[in-house]
């Protein structure tokens, strides 16, 4: 049986440490844009470098939330500020929008993709072409029951 991922937000640098040393297995954030954390205070790229050296240091995982939708007019920061927190060390980014994977895979090799629950993932169709994602967050609308059904169309982590 696969060990349960105990995931914490960090909406700042102190949480980021209440969440490590309370025992997380991994923690997510967001930057100052992109993110639809909107009411966290989010990081900027110095409090970044911080977050990634704390969690490393302890064995925690870092999730990078830009999981808003993004213009074609924010496509070369979207892919600068995500460029920028690879070379750091971030273990894996956490998207919407589902056009993105494919550039997101070729682009960042190891970097993991986990689709949020804003994509508002909900049917089998939908799973189908999320085939370069490592990791699915359903819809928070979703019955037990119709998790269990769509976890056994996919061997991806539900």
């Amino acid at each position: 049986m696969k060990k349960i991922e105990l995931l914490s937000p960090a909406g700042n640098l102190a949480s980021l440490k209440a969440a490590v040393v309370n025992g997380a297995d991994a923690v997510y954030l967001g930057l100052d844009k992109f993110s639809a954390r909107q009411y966290a205070k989010n990081f900027d790229k110095d409090y970044l470098k911080q977050a990634v050296q704390i969690c490393k240091s302890n064995n925690v995982k870092l999730y990078l939330a830009m999981n808003t939708l993004v213009k074609n007019d924010e496509l070369n920061e979207f892919f600068n500020n995500l460029n920028y927190t690879y070379e750091q060390g971030i273990d894996s980014v956490i998207i919407q929008d589902i056009s993105l994977i494919d550039i997101i895979k070729k682009s960042f090799p190891g970097l993991k993709i986990h689709i949020s629950t804003q994509a508002g993932i909900m049917n089998s169709l939908q799973l189908q072409l999320l085939s370069g994602a490592d990791r699915i967050t359903l819809a928070r609308e979703m019955s037990q029951k119709e998790i269990a059904y769509l976890k056994l169309k996919t061997d991806k982590e539900i």
